[in-house]
């Protein structure tokens, strides 16, 4: 029994080491198509703004300018907490965390600009146009990467279909933690919650679909099989009243 569970220990560390590089890697990758976006930003501004030139700017000079960008890019980041895992994909966390970086990369363009490249000193506006371009277009490969998994978890899964009521941080935190496990037993496919002020928020790529009056329409159109409670204080009236209501459905 002692080596069973020694050899077992063995692979769980096994296991865990290896999402932990895996993580790495992804982070890393994700730090790369950050700098892509401001050296494709910037450029960008420049040439909408016209104050891309050329005129006595070496390769050397060029690169090195290029390199630095992709320096202060993965800086930035990291003190905004961007590859870090500090943020849950696709949240409004991340998104300040975005704007965060944002706002801390041009302004160190700004004060900067003019040590990349040598006598050459980046408008104001071009640095604004660039950071624009860049954080959209940081948010939209997000939202991508984002929405792809989610289509791609809800199109090969083949869990047991269940509605969430409660569309709140423990609704949410349960979403995503299905949505990031493989192999999931159950596949969200609707959010329902009493709150009017949630109707037609979409959580983790799920959508909140109405109150608790509509289960039963909703366990029809779906197929959903299981109602999930996720209310972290709901009483034990109010968990009753759902049970019963799922059970009629």
């Amino acid at each position: 029994m002692t080596g069973i569970t020694f050899h077992a220990n063995l692979r769980q560390k096994s296991a865990s080491h290896a999402r932990r590089k895996l993580r790495r890697f992804y982070r890393a990758i994700e730090a790369a198509c950050d700098a892509v976006a401001w050296l494709c930003g910037l450029l960008a501004a420049a040439w909408v703004t016209g104050d891309v030139t050329g005129q006595g700017l070496t390769l050397a000079a060029a690169t090195r300018a290029a390199l630095a960008v992709c320096a202060l890019s993965a800086v930035t980041g990291l003190l905004a907490g961007l590859y870090r895992g500090r943020y849950q994909r696709g949240g409004l966390d991340e998104l300040i965390g975005l704007g965060r970086a944002a706002a801390a990369m041009a302004v160190a363009l700004a004060l900067l600009s003019g040590h990349l490249v040598q006598g050459q000193r980046a408008p104001l506006h071009t640095v604004v146009g660039g950071t624009v371009f860049a954080l959209l277009a940081m948010v939209g490969a997000r939202h991508m990467v984002t929405a792809g998994r989610q289509w791609s978890r809800m199109a090969t899964s083949a869990g047991v279909k269940v509605i969430v009521f409660g569309a709140g941080d423990a609704g949410a935190q349960l979403v995503h933690g299905l949505a990031h496990q493989p192999g999931a037993e159950y596949q969200p496919v609707a959010f329902l919650d009493d709150d009017p002020a949630k109707r037609h928020l979409r959580i983790h790529g799920i959508s909140v679909l109405g109150d608790r009056t509509r289960i039963a329409e909703l366990a029809a159109q779906t197929g959903a099989t299981v109602l999930v409670i996720a209310i972290a204080r709901a009483s034990g009236t109010a968990i009753r009243d759902l049970t019963c209501e799922a059970e009629r459905c």
